[in-house]
């Protein structure tokens, strides 16, 4: 389908900003979808997991290894993807360390 054909479709508006820090959104549980964090938070997370406090080194190695590469039909690009992380792809660099991890949003 493309972008233009999925603008024109009814359904919910996905990227209400307004609505995005309500009590109501925060309180709502949705899988890989609203995680809440502080930047510092977020950074002590990322630091934790890349210096294996949180998992072994070898469950971190398969839990970023690539698992899904290709055409994503809701991004619209190439993306790639591990076991719950997004990995760098030509829509989200994060950086230049082939390695690298995380999500964008």
């Amino acid at each position: 389908m493309t972008e233009a054909a999925l603008a024109g479709r009814p359904g919910p508006k996905l990227f209400n900003t307004a609505a995005a820090g309500g009590r109501g959104v925060r309180a709502a549980q949705i899988p890989a979808s609203n995680g809440h964090a502080t930047a510092r938070a977020l950074a002590t997370l990322y630091g934790r997991l890349v210096s294996c406090e949180i998992l072994r080194p070898d469950v971190l190695d398969r839990a970023v290894a690539p698992r899904s590469e290709g055409h994503d039909e809701v991004l619209l690009a190439r993306t790639r993807f591990a076991l719950g992380y997004m990995l760098p792809c030509e829509i989200r660099p994060f950086a230049p360390n082939p390695r690298a991890f995380g999500y964008s949003g």
